[in-house]
This record gives structure tokens, sequence and C-alpha cells, in this order.
């Protein structure tokens, strides 16, 4: 019997607990440190960006069924080249520390990247964060929302070069239980990076839409 478990919304960043060491970050810097798992090499359904050399499987939980509710985000949309990735979620956090700095609204969980279609040669994406309250449109950080919808989740363990197996393996298993992958899904970065960190620690959940 497939489990389908209700998502609140103070618990819509992870079926895992959020780090001890998370914190909202303070600075412009910060945010980008935060953030930086999120520009690294990466694989996409099959689209390698950087070589592999981890086993993302070894350890991780099995895929699940849950229901999240909706939740308000601070974002930067844009659709951007695979090669240019990093850039993008570099300048987007930059802008996001300053308007969520300026409006004093608070961070209510990890970074993630919400995407609309699997990535090809480009990504249509949004990257940010949950928030406390919507975000006035400032520069080219807009509020946004997470929806409100059943997902099929997948914690992937390890560096980000091995999400895109990690994404495969949530596509083959959404197909076994007869269900059909949606348009929308995104990944929270649930580990707080730092720079001497070894990139198998890293804990990235993986959220992919269930089409009605």
């Amino acid at each position: 019997m497939i489990e389908v478990r209700a998502v609140t919304p103070d618990r819509a960043c992870g079926s895992l607990p959020q780090p001890t060491s998370w914190r909202q970050p303070t600075s412009s810097d910060e945010f980008r440190v935060a953030a930086g798992s999120a520009s690294g090499g990466r694989t996409y359904l099959g689209r390698t960006m950087t070589s592999s050399t981890s086993d993302s499987s070894a350890g991780a939980p099995e895929p699940e069924l849950a229901v999240v509710d909706k939740a308000v985000t601070a974002v930067v949309r844009g659709v951007v080249p695979m090669e240019e990735l990093r850039n993008f979620f570099d300048t987007s956090f930059r802008d996001l520390a300053e308007a969520v700095s300026a409006q004093q609204v608070a961070i209510a969980g990890p970074a993630f990247g919400l995407f609309h279609g699997p990535p090809q040669e480009t990504a249509d994406l949004e990257v940010g964060f949950v928030t406390d309250h919507p975000v006035r449109a400032q520069g080219d950080v807009v509020a946004s929302s997470l929806p409100g919808t059943r997902v099929a989740r997948l914690v992937h363990f390890g560096g980000f070069d091995g999400l895109g197996s990690s994404w495969e393996r949530l596509d083959a298993w959404i197909r076994e239980q007869g269900l059909s992958p949606g348009q929308l899904l995104w990944e929270f970065y649930l580990t707080e990076p730092s720079p001497d960190m070894d990139p198998d620690d890293l804990r990235t959940e993986l959220n992919w839409s269930i089409a009605d």
C-alpha cells in the first residue's frame, strides 16, 4: 500500500527534520552560501553537467507519496541555459537577500529550485525561499508560491552531480505506481553548506507533482 501523508506549511521544507544548524541568512554573502548548493554542477534526467562519482542511492530512503499545502515564496524566475545555472542562482540569491532584508520578510526554510517541466537545454525555473508573507516586487524578486498538491518525494543523499539519477529513479517509481508525473518539480536544499563539508553529507529533497 502506498502511504500518503499530509504536510502542513511548517513541514513544507521536507519530511526530514530541518538541520539544527539551519538559520535565516542575515547578509547577501550568507544568502549565496546558503543557496550555493543549488548552483553546483548537476545532472538532470540524463543531461550531465559534470561527472558524478557518488552513489546517491546508498542509504537513501525509498520514494513516497505526500500531500503538501500551498506555501508563499519569494523567488526570481527565469528561463536559463543549463550552462548558466550557476550564475543565475548566484545573481538571484543576491537580489533575494536585498529584497527580503529591506522588506523585513522572514525566511521559513531552506533554499529551493522549482522547475516548470523537466529541464532540457534550458530550465524554466524559480529559485527562492518559503516566506512568512509575500514580498513586494523589487527588481527581479517577486512573490510566488509552491503548489498545494500531491507529490512523489525522494531525499537525495550526496553531491549535486548525482541529482539526475535520483530524479530518474523518482520518475520511474511514479510510473510503477500507475501514476503520471506532473509538470512541476522542485528541490529543497536541506543541508546548510560549508566550504569544508563532504559532498556526501548533502541532502536534497526532491518533489515531483502528480498529474490528476
